[in-house]
């Protein structure tokens, strides 16, 4: 193909699929930083900032038209519902950057944005209310999974039993990963960040094991031999039951909140549904339940009894994540 480009247009060299590839990254950036769109006061803004573009971080500005999200009754953010409205590098990260990339990214929509949907991190919500001081009518509001995943770590990291279910999950996954009988049983791995992001991956990993167990699909593998890896597991039974709940918990308020949003009538509703759902909870799942209900109302005190406002923002890691899946790190 690029022979045929060679001949074409009639130069000595063929050019590198990389340097193709910057071209059309050049063009499609190019074309985002210069495109304009409706003139309108019911924007949010979806903002992150990635620390993995080499020597830079990439400040990436996404923009949804609130309105069309009331109207259709479903918040649930797709790729197609967004725009980018700017990308922004800089070598490092300040609240003033952050505060400057957010007004150039106003210009394109005539108005300040509605709302700011933001993680937790200090450079972002730093510049964030840097911005919402020239602009009143600008709320932030955080990301759902994070404060879940913050409101998770403060409850489990001091908790004496996972430490210890999270040393024998990693030991168990050492031992049985060079077996061969034992292997797909394998737990998965820790994350070494952001650990608390995807704690359901290990309750998911319990409930398939513990449903294969019982299902009899581990028949061919001596109960001696289970017990020699993973009899440990049993010890550890009654927290488990709180874990589970614990992540049900969290899962239901990622989705309820992503679906419906921020909003007073939300908050009342959640806090119902969890009293009917766990009338007889333990202590340690009544005390989740109570600081998430905590953290999700200090973000919808500050809304109005009947507005609205985004509070999921795993669209903008979506993007990211796809860009770090289809670029070769050379070009990064």
């Amino acid at each position: 193909m690029l022979g045929i480009l060679k001949q074409e247009l009639g130069i000595d060299k063929v050019p590198h699929f990389t340097t193709i590839r910057q071209w059309v990254l050049k063009r499609g950036y190019t074309e985002i930083m210069h495109r304009t769109f409706e003139q309108a006061k019911d924007w949010g803004a979806i903002l992150d900032l990635t620390v993995s573009i080499g020597a830079l971080k990439c400040l990436l500005v996404l923009g949804v038209r609130l309105s069309l999200l009331k109207a259709r009754d479903d918040l649930t953010l797709t790729h197609s519902d967004v725009r980018v409205l700017g990308i922004y590098f800089t070598t490092k990260s300040s609240g003033e950057f952050i505060d400057e990339s957010l007004k150039n990214a106003e210009k394109k929509i005539g108005h300040p944005f509605a709302s700011l949907l933001l993680d937790q991190g200090s450079d972002v919500t730093k510049g964030a209310k840097t911005y919402c001081e020239g602009s009143k009518k600008t709320i932030i509001v955080h990301d759902i999974s994070h404060k879940i995943a913050n409101t998770l770590e403060k409850k489990l990291k001091n908790d004496p039993y996972w430490k210890q279910f999270c040393e024998h999950l990693t030991s168990t996954k050492l031992a049985v990963q060079q077996t061969i009988d034992l292997a797909a049983l394998m737990p998965p791995k820790l994350r070494s960040q952001a650990r608390y992001m995807s704690i359901d991956v290990l309750m998911n990993w319990v409930n398939r094991f513990q449903e294969s167990k019982r299902a009899g699909h581990m028949n061919s593998i001596s109960q001696e031999r289970l017990n020699e890896y993973f009899g440990w597991l049993s010890v550890f039974e009654p927290h488990i039951e709180d874990w589970k709940q614990i992540v049900s918990i969290g899962e239901t308020v990622k989705h309820v909140v992503s679906t419906r949003g921020l909003s007073q009538k939300v908050y009342n509703e959640l806090e119902n549904l969890f009293s009917d759902q766990f009338p007889n909870a333990t202590t340690k799942v009544i005390d989740f339940i109570d600081a998430m209900m905590n953290v999700i109302w200090d973000e919808v005190e500050q809304l109005k009894p009947r507005q609205m406002a985004l509070g999921d923002g795993r669209v903008i890691e979506s993007i990211f994540g796809k860009f770090k899946q289809s670029i070769s790190s050379q070009l990064q």
